[in-house]
Parts: C-alpha cells; sequence; structure tokens
C-alpha cells in the first residue's frame, strides 16, 4: 500500500543519459515502490550523498512503522509468500509466525538512526569524514558500559567498553 514520507524539499533533477527523472515535490507524500525508489536515490541537494543517507533512515523508519503495523502483520503470511513466490534465493526461509511475533514486538518509536558525527570533505567530492573522538562518544553514549564491580572498574585501562 505503499508509505508516507514528508519530502523536507522539491525533488527535480533530469539525467537523459541514465534515464534517471526525479521530481518529488515537498509535502507529505504517499510513496509507491517506484516513487522510493528515486526518493532513496536522489542525491542532488546541498548534502549531496548525507542527505540522501538522511533519507534512507526516514525511509528505514516509516517502513518499519508500516510492517510493524496490525494491518500489515496480518496481511504477513500472504505477503511472504509472494515475496517467495518472485525471489529465488538459497537463504533459509523463517517460518512465518516467527516473523509476524518478531515484528508484533517492535516498538518503533525506540527506533534510532544515527550519522557518524563529522563533516563533508573540504574538497567538495560529498565524501563523509568522520570524526574518531566524536564517534567514540556517540557509540558509547548510545550503548552505555555495563556496570561492573568496584574491583573490575579499578582494573580497567579505557573508558568506556566500545574503542575503535
Amino acid at each position: 500500500d505503499g508509505i508516507d514520507i514528508y519530502v523536507e524539499n522539491d525533488m527535480n533533477y533530469e539525467d537523459a543519459e541514465g534515464d534517471l527523472h526525479i521530481h518529488i515535490n515537498k509535502g507529505l507524500q504517499h510513496m509507491d515502490g517506484q516513487m522510493a525508489q528515486l526518493y532513496l536515490r536522489y542525491r542532488n541537494d546541498e548534502l549531496g550523498s548525507v542527505g540522501r543517507l538522511y533519507r534512507h533512515q526516514l525511509f528505514l523508519k516509516a517502513l518499519y512503522e508500516k510492517v510493524a503495523s496490525p494491518d500489515v502483520l496480518a496481511k504477513l503470511p500472504q505477503i511472504i509468500e509472494l515475496v517467495n513466490s518472485k525471489i529465488e534465493s538459497t537463504a533459509e526461509v523463517y517460518d512465518t509466525a516467527e516473523i509476524v511475533s518478531v515484528l508484533s514486538k517492535i516498538d518503533t518509536s525506540e527506533l534510532v538512526a544515527v550519522t557518524v558525527p563529522g563533516q563533508l570533505a573540504a574538497d567538495g567530492s560529498g565524501a563523509w569524514i568522520y570524526d574518531k573522538g566524536k564517534t567514540d562518544e556517540k557509540i558509547n553514549e548510545l550503548f552505555p558500559p555495563p556496570v561492573v564491580p568496584e574491583q573490575e572498574k579499578k582494573d580497567e585501562k579505557k573508558e568506556g567498553w566500545f574503542n575503535w
């Protein structure tokens, strides 16, 4: 049935040679598969690929919310059957009941998407240069160190539990 995404700015891009034509208006958009694909491919804004990454995060959260909704969960066996009939794979097919059980327990309000702290490269390439110190801080903020007994704390040599 598609998903709803708020598009922050008009998206217009033409690449006749690559047969890519993106025209999506600013505002709330109900996206089918084709429009979602164009939305996810767009990177012709001031942030380039970083802006596209941000849109990917928004899309995945909206998709997660849609899949975890009761109306989709009720249709999941038919959806899985359709997907299995259209995709050839050597991957193990999971039990539909197990998938429904897992998805029904997802609390989409707790989903968090984070971009690694950093900045755009000064050369205009669109590359993202991460900041190691701020990245370590963010990881330790999102995944706090486990509580350890006092003696073990004295033995620790590093701050935080996750260091690059």
